[in-house]
């Protein structure tokens, strides 16, 4: 006679998905609860690619440069069965480049106006900005502010920060310079 014995198959084990990072972020680190934790890099579960927790993808698994969507698989294997897989999604952002465009050097009373064309590329979604410092800016919350001089003086640096709605951020700065007008010259009579 032989005596068979059926080992009940271990549950898949416990793993949340990270949030989603931007292109250049730091690669999430992966961890998942269970006993002798597996991670594969295919839902067949036929590359594995790191045994243990946590796990902090590399490059083949998770191209932090690129963005897209990439899918991890993590089992666990309990009395030599191992889990059904669970799946890890990490999501990687388009990067967001920010310009708050070329160093301007105006005549005192005369105006400008800041930022790139455009003032933000990449990311996704609508943009939000915010121009640092606000003095001698029309409107710090636009691409492109106009900077109104108020007496010589400078370089004054101005910052333009841009969110997307994924939270990705970026920012430039300019320099802005007033030199004094010019006095008129004096002429004398003939």
């Amino acid at each position: 006679s032989v005596d068979v014995t059926v080992t009940a198959a271990p549950s898949a084990p416990v793993a949340a998905n990270p949030s989603p990072i931007c292109e250049n972020d730091a690669t999430p680190v992966l961890t998942a609860a269970g006993t002798s934790i597996q991670w594969y890099d295919d839902a067949a579960l036929t590359n594995l690619v790191f045994s243990g927790s946590p796990y902090t993808p590399l490059p083949a698994q998770v191209d932090n440069t690129t963005s897209g969507t990439y899918l991890l698989y993590a089992t666990q294997t309990v009395a030599g069965c191992e889990s059904p897989a669970t799946l890890v999604s990490v999501v990687v952002n388009p990067e967001l480049i920010a310009s708050a465009g070329a160093d301007r050097t105006i005549c005192d009373g005369e105006t400008t106006i800041l930022g790139g064309a455009p003032t933000a590329t990449g990311g996704s979604g609508t943009y939000t900005y915010s121009w640092s410092p606000v003095g001698n800016l029309d409107d710090a919350t636009i691409a492109n502010p106009t900077f109104t001089s108020a007496g010589p003086g400078g370089p004054t640096t101005y910052t333009v920060t841009v969110t997307d709605p994924n939270g990705c951020t970026d920012n430039a700065s300019v320099d802005v310079t007033v030199t004094a007008a010019p006095s008129a010259p004096v002429a004398a009579n003939p």
